[in-house]
């Protein structure tokens, strides 16, 4: 039973689909990758979901780092039908029918910026 269990689970694995790359010929990428300054938090009010580590992120004096991203979809195939993008969290960012031409402006805005120290 546990080996049919086990030899099901990898069978599985082995059987996903690839997700397919673009060839680089049919898109155009822009990155613009500057620093800048953060326009400040409001001071009047609180968000309790925030930890003391998003908080003081967000609270960061000085130039931050801020990008932006413009795809351009030079071509596209028939089985291509629309362009979504997905962020790291899993939430929708855009959701659009696919044309050849298309361009997609896409502002992630300011990054974090981990501070680590090191023992001896």
């Amino acid at each position: 039973m546990i080996t049919n269990l086990i030899s099901s689970l990898i069978l599985c694995f082995l059987y996903q689909d690839q997700v397919p790359y673009k060839p680089s010929e049919e898109f155009e990428i822009k990155i613009d990758y500057i620093f800048k300054e953060r326009p400040s938090a409001d001071r009047q009010t609180i968000n309790f979901d925030q930890t003391d580590k998003e908080k003081k992120q967000i609270d960061a004096v000085g130039d931050m780092p801020y990008l932006r991203i413009e795809l351009k979809v030079l071509t596209i195939s028939e089985s291509e039908t629309r362009v979504r993008v997905i962020n790291s969290d899993g939430n929708l960012v855009y959701n659009k029918k696919a044309a050849p031409g298309m361009l997609i402006k896409l502002d992630w805005g300011y990054g974090v910026i981990l501070k680590t120290s090191r023992t001896k």
